[in-house]
């Protein structure tokens, strides 16, 4: 999947770079929420994909968030990227908790 922003204008949506799709490709908009105002946007994960909205999609990511890897690295960089991703990690677990009791508060 292609993840390419835009904005709507005058009845069309016009993007922010070029794309080299055939013509006719069929494309999903999303709105993304966000005014000129500056309201609330959705959040996307890094592979364009929103952030999940129920307890079992955020239970699914942070499963996958679990099985992240680092690239090769030498053993010095290795143990400071262990340390950084363990620290994100720790971090965006409590987030995720945050999230998922929120849902499991809401009717």
């Amino acid at each position: 999947m292609n993840f390419v922003s835009g904005t709507y204008r005058n009845g069309t949506v016009e993007l922010n770079e070029p794309v080299d799709w055939p013509e006719g490709t069929q494309v999903d908009v999303v709105h993304s929420a966000a005014d000129a105002g500056g309201q609330e946007q959705q959040d996307f994960l890094g592979d364009g994909s929103p952030y999940p909205t129920t307890r079992a999609g955020l239970d699914e990511l942070l499963s996958r968030m679990e099985q992240i890897q680092p690239f090769e690295l030498s053993d010095e960089e290795a143990v400071e990227f262990e340390e950084r991703l363990d620290s994100w990690r720790a971090e965006q677990k409590e987030l995720a908790r945050g999230e998922a009791d929120k849902l499991d508060a809401s009717p």
